[in-house]
């Protein structure tokens, strides 16, 4: 009887109130959260968004890199902190199975094939609100060992996690000196040079950071171009500050990939950037900053529009320039 009149009623009344959470919480995540990695999925998960749009793809390095109104108007950075091989793949094959034309943008960095055998990268609760609607994001997890049931389970899936995401609301009230913008994130001050002095001494105390090549790695994005052909990849090195290049002893063999997926593909075309900039270009050795991001992209789409590989995303039927025998490697100074 006590079971009937008090537990069962309030059993009903938290499910409801559980369900409506997540009904909330889902909408809100995947269509206010602009700031949020949720919905840089969400994006990437709906087929009508932005036909005209131009992803770009990559770790922090590419976030903090691309400046997107400096690009253009379709332009958009769908780069994630600690995104290595095994996200990428999954974000690629996402914006690759979109029926649309447009340019891939792909960040050429020297961990570009580094592979996360844990899936410790894997933040999961980027991917909840995704795994009963998208069969690719429930793979992926599961492929990874992340998957749980209770994923699955609408009123239950985001349970312990609920707070963690008001991060991504209030992160612009608590975060000023950072910009968010088109899904890139930007400091809007560099560090003083005693500090970013520090930084460049830490760097090279750690030693060389080569290019990773790995079989695995090649066929992840082999496969991609290869099953893609309609779709124009543009692997472009951003500038790196020179302490990191100082610190990869295998540069050339990392050119020397890039020319090999050039030469094998059509639809592939590298160009690596190589920067002089000023350190205040820079928020860190690592990532650029503000002012280095919106240098950057500007000079970046000039140098597409000089080799006949700047597109709005507007094109009908884009046409690819003809393939050069080599790379292309654009040196960049500061704007004057």
């Amino acid at each position: 009887m006590l079971v009937r009149k008090i537990f069962l009623p309030l059993a009903g009344i938290i499910a409801v109130i559980a369900l409506i959470t997540d009904v909330a919480v889902t909408n809100l995540l995947t269509k206010k959260a602009e700031l949020s990695n949720v919905y840089k999925v969400a994006k990437l998960s709906d087929e009508d968004r932005m036909p005209y749009e131009i992803g770009i793809f990559g770790p922090s390095i590419a976030r903090n890199a691309y400046y997107g109104d400096s690009l253009g108007e379709h332009y958009y950075n769908y780069s994630m902190e600690n995104a290595g091989l095994i996200i990428n793949e999954l974000m690629l094959n996402m914006e690759a199975d979109k029926p649309k034309q447009t340019p891939i943008i792909i960040d050429f960095h020297f961990r570009l094939m580094e592979e996360d055998t844990t899936g410790s990268s894997i933040n999961i609760r980027t991917y909840l609100p995704f795994v009963r609607k998208d069969k690719r994001v429930k793979r992926f997890l599961e492929a990874n060992d992340r998957y749980r049931p209770h994923q699955s389970i609408p009123g239950g899936r985001y349970f312990g996690v609920h707070t963690s995401y008001l991060k991504d609301y209030l992160a612009e009230v608590y975060q000023p000196r950072k910009l968010y913008h088109k899904g890139g994130v930007f400091n809007r001050e560099a560090p003083g040079q005693e500090e970013f002095d520090r930084q460049i001494e830490f760097r090279r105390e750690r030693g060389e950071k080569p290019f990773t090549r790995s079989m695995e790695g090649s066929k992840v994005y082999e496969r991609l171009f290869r099953e893609n052909p309609d779709r124009l990849f543009l692997l472009v090195g951003s500038p790196r500050h020179y302490s990191v290049l100082e610190m990869l002893p295998n540069y050339e063999e990392m050119k020397a990939w890039g020319a090999e997926m050039q030469a094998k593909y059509d639809n592939v075309r590298v160009i690596l950037f190589e920067a002089e900039y000023p350190d205040r270009y820079f928020k860190d050795t690592g990532h650029l900053s503000l002012e280095g991001a919106r240098v950057f992209s500007g000079q970046m789409r000039e140098t597409l529009k000089a080799l006949g590989l700047y597109y709005t995303g507007e094109e009908k039927d884009p046409v690819w320039p003809p393939k050069s025998d080599r790379i292309a490697v654009v040196k960049l100074q500061a704007d004057s």
